[in-house]
């Protein structure tokens, strides 16, 4: 064979090599994204008692010209210092963590943290979670909550000391 035949095959081989590499890694990223469509299914965002809490406490921020948020993650309201030397350790710890519901002035300044307590805050691992969160939320300054039942009569006046305090403030 001539030499330049040779250079030939071995470029055609080449190119086959790219196509078939190419080829694999869309075949592959197909599968794996036809794996992921039947691997998850859409979950309510609230249960039945979460959505009254939602709306009696919806209702009551509203009135007050403060806002409401939901299920937000631990991460969002407190991170650890960034040169601290267990970064990494708190990092992980809150990461993986939210809250049922945060009130914030009109500016969505975060300023107490309501969590709607249900039977699983009985256990002694969910009290040790609780006790965590709490005291990291508290080291940031927010005002934390507990209740197993969003009562008006018991929340209204902490938001409207709340939102008395957001506007002395200013």
């Amino acid at each position: 064979m001539e030499q330049k035949t040779i250079v030939l095959c071995i470029a055609a081989a080449a190119v086959l090599l790219v196509l078939i590499s190419l080829a694999w890694s869309r075949l592959s990223a197909w599968l794996a994204a036809r794996e992921l469509r039947h691997a998850y299914q859409a979950r309510p965002l609230f249960s039945a008692h979460e959505r009254a809490a939602y709306r009696t406490l919806k209702t009551m921020t509203d009135e007050l010209g403060l806002v409401l948020f939901v299920k937000v993650r631990l991460l969002d309201l407190a991170e650890p210092r960034p040169h601290h030397r267990k970064y990494q350790l708190y990092l992980n710890k809150v990461s993986a963590k939210h809250v049922d519901f945060v009130v914030c002035s009109a500016k969505s300044e975060p300023r107490l943290v309501i969590e709607l307590d249900d039977f699983t805050h009985d256990t002694p691992s969910r009290q040790a979670r609780d006790e965590f969160v709490d005291t990291v939320l508290e080291s940031c300054g927010y005002g934390v909550v507990h209740t197993r039942n969003v009562d008006r009569d018991e929340l209204y006046p902490v938001l409207r000391r709340l939102r008395r305090t957001r506007t002395a403030g200013k």
